[in-house]
């Protein structure tokens, strides 16, 4: 973003958001390539990794709505000018973390797995006692 603020910053008026719909695509684009390699991997996704992918794509996609909306948020709410003008904001939100809800179910089994011993281990406990 900062080379493209560089390079084309005095060129296109900052009331088009280019870097905010620059963003959203680059999110667009992430997704499809996030949802390709979690098709081609299948079942056999490592659940740790999965989670790490799942946490940071979260953490950037909340880092990219806070910097957009207080980069735009006072332009928004001013009368646009002309059609181009940015009118509201992406839905950063979701545009790639979305991809790995279907992709989830090892990690629900391995959850489940782990609540299943944790009640095991409990109720014996109980029975010990």
């Amino acid at each position: 973003m900062e080379d493209f603020n560089e390079k084309f910053g005095k060129t296109i008026p900052v009331e088009w958001g280019m870097d905010c719909l620059l963003l959203y695509e680059f999110c667009s684009i992430t997704r499809i390539h996030i949802t390709n390699t979690l098709e081609r991997t299948g079942a056999n996704i490592n659940v740790a990794i999965l989670m790490k992918a799942l946490e940071f794509s979260i953490k950037f996609e909340t880092k990219i709505t806070d910097l957009m909306n207080k980069k735009y948020f006072e332009l928004i709410k001013r009368e646009k000018k002309n059609k181009y003008d940015l009118q509201s904001l992406p839905r950063f939100a979701g545009s790639i973390s979305n991809s790995f809800e279907r992709y989830l179910a090892p990690y629900i089994k391995s959850e489940e797995e782990a609540l299943s011993e944790a009640l095991l281990k409990s109720l014996e406990d109980d029975k010990l006692s």
